[in-house]
């Protein structure tokens, strides 16, 4: 459907897909203006995300109701701890990247999913690229070690992703403050950024590995975002 008005007065309803009609390849809506008291549209009950109208099998650009195509989509995943709360990530051996441990929650998904922890699944139709961000907070128990953090892809069907070398983030133990007979350990904050080609359901993860030393991080905050 492309161009027009469509007018829900109050009581009515301009669009009602709440059926879940099946689509077998694409559906558009486009250059239509929708206005009026009523309901504008009487949303997907499955297949939908929340905030939205449609499943990714539409695309739908007009005034006055959501815009929802695979260029808006967006994901985000984030640790969920309370203040001195965190997940530890422990190492075996050097030089061996790893996933980050902890339990991650989300935000905001469209067009994304996150069935599990530090992950988020790409749901588009089409091929497209993201800016991938992420900060990673942490305490490391041992002065002098060295830890890279990376953005990791999985391509769909893939049980483990692939470390993006080029997207790695150097950062060594400092030593920490001693306050009486207690020492401090000092909580450092690493940005990983990159840009990535996602096609349906590939996926997104953070990962860590131990360059050199001993010791083993205790993570205090993550924070995932792409769009």
């Amino acid at each position: 459907m492309n161009g027009g008005r469509i007018e829900a007065d109050n009581m009515e309803t301009g669009i009602n897909v709440s059926t879940n009609p099946a689509i077998v390849n694409d559906a558009t809506l486009s250059q239509l203006s929708f206005v009026g008291a009523g309901t504008l549209i009487d949303p997907y009950t499955t297949g939908t995300y929340s905030g939205f109208n449609f499943t990714k099998n539409w695309n739908v650009n007009c005034s006055g109701i959501p815009l929802e195509t695979d260029a808006q989509a967006v994901g985000d995943i984030n640790f969920n701890f309370t203040a001195g709360g965190g997940a530890s990530t422990t190492f075996s051996s050097n030089g061996v990247p790893k996933k980050l441990a902890g339990v991650t929650t989300s935000n905001n998904l469209f067009r994304f999913s996150s069935s599990s922890d530090n992950r988020v699944v790409y749901e588009g139709k089409k091929k497209r690229f993201f800016n991938v961000s992420a900060s990673v907070s942490f305490e490391g128990n041992t002065p002098g070690d060295r830890y890279i953090f990376y953005i990791a892809r999985g391509r769909s069907g893939a049980a483990t992703p692939t470390v993006i070398d080029q997207t790695g983030v150097w950062k060594v133990v400092p030593d920490g403050a001693t306050v009486g007979a207690t020492t401090i350990r000092d909580i450092s904050a690493v940005p990983i950024v990159g840009v990535f080609d996602l096609e349906p359901n590939d996926y997104i993860e953070v990962w860590v590995e131990r360059f050199s030393g001993t010791g083993q991080i205790f993570t205090v905050a993550l924070n995932l975002a792409l769009n």
